[in-house]
């Protein structure tokens, strides 16, 4: 039965390699997680002896997951979206509202500097704007689930769960070079 399972997560990751026309990922393995409460991070089995490099965007075939800290010859260490020291430039997909989505530390991402007149709701989808030089633009980031406009202040509160579910990750996709890497438009096109 596990080797089903995991037969299943693999062809979602060779779909994912055929939907973006690119060889320039690696499949890898998560081989530990960071016990600490104060961090999101996980380890990978690739590094340095497979073209991995710090600052490379990581994703699942749900959306992103993170972004590699830490790289030694044949290991990397990966900080996911929801720890509180990563952050994806992104937008709605619907209204193009435009702003950063920061780990909040709990499983989820905090959508940050939205003025209270763009146009965001529950159930939106968040996708990276690829602005911040490190994640291609399309990339599914998560779903609205709070918006909150009361209270004081310029900005609004806009709380976003990943569409990645972190805490059960097995394999992961390191794109080699974000700058040529561009995600499939159908995906866009059907979350509209």
């Amino acid at each position: 039965k596990e080797t089903a399972l995991a037969n299943i997560r693999l062809r979602y990751l060779l779909e994912f390699r055929k939907k973006t026309g690119t060889d320039q990922i690696v499949v890898a393995e998560v081989i530990a997680r960071d016990p600490s409460p104060w961090f999101n991070s996980l380890i990978i089995d690739k590094g340095l002896k497979d073209g991995i490099s710090k600052g490379l965007p990581v994703v699942v075939y749900e959306g992103i997951a993170g972004v590699v800290t830490e790289v030694s010859h044949r290991y990397s260490k990966v900080q996911l979206i929801v720890d509180r020291n990563t952050a994806v430039d992104a937008l709605v997909q619907r209204s193009r509202a435009r702003g950063i989505a920061k780990g909040n530390g709990s499983g989820q991402c905090l959508f940050q500097y939205i003025p209270r007149k763009h146009d965001v709701e529950v159930g939106d989808t968040l996708i990276s704007s690829g602005l911040d030089g490190i994640f291609p633009k399309g990339l599914r980031v998560g779903e609205v689930s709070i918006v909150n406009k009361s209270g004081s202040g310029i900005f609004q509160e806009v709380i976003v769960t990943p569409y990645a579910d972190l805490e059960k990750l097995e394999e992961v996709i390191v794109i080699l070079n974000p700058a040529i890497y561009e995600p499939e438009k159908e995906d866009e096109e059907e979350d509209e």
